[in-house]
Formats: structure tokens, C-alpha cells, sequence
């Protein structure tokens, strides 16, 4: 059995940044991800080669049992540049906006569990620093 993968990608303004949003579709999965490109208007060229050499730079966030057709049928090119535009002032749709917000909560509850890891991880550190001392304090020399 053949996987179909359908991949779509979006560039937004998100004030004051550019952002290309790329969501891949496959089997049961449903994957976004999210790049800052920077605050001057991007030129197709940049996307093309980000999308082409730099693919490894997109930390794609996956959730499961998404569920789309699998096989569609082709598409007229001219409708197909409707659709497009029409989705682009849409802006992002709500399942990106929400795999996104997951991801970077994540991402988030992630750095807070290392920086109480590494806090915890010193305090103890010093606590035994502080012993050392005490105990060479008192060893009575």
C-alpha cells in the first residue's frame, strides 16, 4: 500500500515577524511546523531553498489520529491558486493554530522541568560544598 503525503505551507505576517507554517498530512498523523523568517517580506527564492536544503531547521509537532481523505482526486491548477488565496487571508487554520499552541506549551513545560532540574542540582551542590567546609572547620588543626 502506497502513503500519501500532502505537505502545505503558509507564510503569515505575524506582527512584526514573517513566519512560514508548514503542515504535513500522512497516514494518521497530522504534523505543523513554524519558522520565523524575519521582519522584511521574504522572497520566493529564500522559501524554496529553507524548504529544499535547510528542511532539518523545521521541529515538526506531531498529533495522532487526524483524519483526512486519503486519496484525493487532482486538482485544476487555477482553482487550486484560488484555494490559496483564499486560505492565505484566511490566515492559519485552527488545527495548525492548535498543534502549535500544544508544541510550544510543550516546549515550554520542557525548559521549566530543566531549570528546576539544574536549580535543584546546585542547590544541592552547594549544600555539599558547605559541608566540606564545616567538616575542615572542625577537624581541629
Amino acid at each position: 500500500m502506497q502513503n500519501l503525503v500532502q505537505n502545505r505551507t503558509l507564510v503569515i505576517f505575524d506582527d512584526p515577524f514573517y513566519k512560514i507554517i508548514i503542515e504535513r498530512k500522512y497516514d494518521k498523523y497530522y504534523e505543523v511546523a513554524q519558522l520565523t523568517l524575519g521582519s522584511s517580506v521574504p522572497k520566493m527564492p529564500l522559501i524554496e531553498s529553507l524548504i529544499l536544503n535547510k528542511w532539518y531547521k523545521f521541529n515538526f509537532h506531531a498529533e495522532k489520529d487526524y483524519s483526512f481523505n486519503k486519496y484525493s482526486k487532482r486538482i485544476n491548477p487555477k482553482r487550486l491558486q484560488r484555494i490559496s488565496k483564499k486560505e492565505s487571508k484566511r490566515s492559519i487554520g485552527t488545527k495548525a493554530q492548535n498543534a502549535l499552541k500544544k508544541q510550544i506549551h510543550l516546549k515550554k513545560e520542557s525548559i521549566k522541568n530543566n531549570k528546576r532540574f539544574y536549580a535543584k542540582k546546585e542547590k544541592q551542590d552547594l549544600f555539599k560544598l558547605k559541608q566540606r567546609k564545616k567538616i575542615q572547620k572542625h577537624k581541629g588543626h
